[in-house]
């Protein structure tokens, strides 16, 4: 049910920074367990027996409540302002389709229902910094390793990056990219980065999807 333009990336990128916190994961495996609509209260005793890992019967007052704050503050309102669950006076429920298209994360994406897949950890760092997403996709589509210096030139002229010279300058930004995105990425196996020889290599992921 996804769209095209510049909208929908801005949607997507909405959904997959609620995707990546595992929480929100865990409610709509929940929900979608339901054969009816969950309440509140319901979905608080669940949410608790899953994190707490014991049968609901032995969850007590004190955690179902503050599952239940959290969801009907937080949570719950989340999920419902991208469209992925709907709330009503019978309960929750998720929508029939999935709201938007996130192929343009450049990785295989699990489902929703699969709460501790590692994948959701490199959404969650690309949510953090928008422009990660490029560097991901400008890897992928490279025939072999790029240099930091080449990484940063790209980042700059690209139109779907919101990073330009004037506001970030080459200098702060190849810093910005060898001390914190560079090594983030890595560490999610998405790619290589020699520090010494400042080269950058897709990995794993990336591969996978080429």
């Amino acid at each position: 049910m996804g769209s095209t333009g510049k909208g929908s990336r801005v949607d997507s990128r909405l959904v997959a920074g609620v995707l990546a916190d595992a929480q929100q994961r865990r409610i709509l495996s929940l929900v979608a367990d339901g054969a009816a609509p969950l309440t509140e209260r319901d979905l608080a005793v669940a949410l608790a027996a899953r994190e707490e890992r014991k049968p609901t019967a032995q969850v007590t007052s004190e955690e179902r409540r503050a599952r239940r704050l959290r969801l009907h503050h937080q949570k719950l309102p989340k999920l419902e302002s991208v469209g992925l669950i709907v709330r009503s006076s019978d309960g929750v429920r998720l929508v029939p389709s999935f709201p938007v298209d996130l192929s343009e994360f450049g990785v295989p994406l699990p489902s929703p229902e699969q709460t501790d897949d590692p994948r959701w950890d490199l959404v969650a760092a690309l949510v953090a910094r928008p422009y990660r997403q490029y560097i991901v996709s400008s890897l992928a589509e490279a025939p072999g390793s790029l240099t930091l210096g080449q990484v940063t030139e790209r980042l700059l002229d690209a139109d779907e990056t919101d990073l330009t010279r004037a506001e970030v300058g080459a200098k702060a930004l190849q810093t910005r990219l060898h001390h914190v995105d560079l090594p983030k990425l890595a560490a999610l196996d998405v790619l290589s980065y020699d520090a010494a020889d400042k080269t950058v290599r897709a990995e794993r992921a990336l591969t996978a999807v080429r």
